[in-house]
């Protein structure tokens, strides 16, 4: 793994430990990863520039770690069991990465709306997944429904209730 990637990761271990951002310092990451305060500056001009990187970094591996199985390989059981294992068993949520942002807005004046455009593709991501794997159980005669209308607004609700509530 890279320094920088390092640093990186530090502050990414730090967000999720609930550290304050503004209790964070170019000094304490240094010391956890080992390295002079002078080499992070080698990689990041200001604190805010590597708080940003750090963010949209989390984010990615919010993606990553709710959406990184291939359905096909799966039963509707499976793939239903598999993925709300993922999504509730991950302790990288939207809502806290969007809670951070909104928190530290001054940092991401120039980012909120993409961050936040960004954070809201993953959530659709997540509900299309759901609306795949119930369809999976339609086609596998599992789930009996008369009215698919109200599949989607359904498992919404539930994906919307399920991120506010890990937190």
């Amino acid at each position: 793994m890279s320094t920088k990637d390092k640093i990186v990761d530090t502050v990414i271990e730090l967000l999720k430990q609930n550290v304050k951002y503004e209790e964070i310092s170019m000094t304490m990451v240094a010391e956890k990863v080992g390295i002079g305060k002078s080499t992070i500056y080698d990689y990041f001009n200001t604190k805010s520039e590597l708080l940003i990187v750090s963010v949209y970094k989390y984010i990615n591996i919010l993606e990553q770690d709710l959406l990184d199985f291939d359905l096909n390989e799966y039963n509707f059981h499976d793939a239903f069991i598999e993925q709300l294992n993922k999504f509730l068993n991950n302790n990288i949520t939207p809502d806290f990465a969007l809670a951070f942002i909104t928190d530290n807005k001054t940092l991401f004046t120039d980012d909120l709306n993409k961050v936040g455009l960004y954070l809201n593709n993953i959530q659709n991501k997540i509900s299309n997944r759901f609306i795949d794997i119930f369809q999976k159980g339609i086609e596998e005669k599992i789930i009996k429904i008369n009215n698919t209308e109200n599949i989607e607004y359904l498992l919404n609700s539930m994906i919307l209730g399920a991120m506010s509530s890990v937190n």
